[in-house]
């Protein structure tokens, strides 16, 4: 897939944007099949933790000062917006 890509941080980018993809899927049916209030839906994903937890690397590295921009994106149009689909 690197050959497909112009740059490590390219590739960097597209691992985290399928990790968040998959987590949202995830946290968003979590949210769809439960049948309680709002604040309680609200916390669920909280709960349920995330997939992320399992690349503590690619965490470490998101949360560097130089990819400030890419986790803000990524926490406002690849989180936040599609949560709120889901309620």
């Amino acid at each position: 897939m690197h050959h497909y890509l112009k740059s490590q941080e390219a590739l960097f980018e597209a691992d985290i944007e399928g990790i968040v993809d998959e987590n949202m899927k995830h946290m968003c049916a979590l949210v769809k099949n439960y049948s309680k209030n709002a604040l309680e839906k609200m916390q669920l994903p909280v709960d349920a933790g995330s997939h992320f937890q399992e690349n503590e690397k690619m965490i470490e590295q998101l949360h560097q000062a130089v990819n400030n921009a890419l986790h803000h994106r990524l926490l406002f149009f690849k989180a936040v917006i599609p949560m709120l689909h889901c309620f």
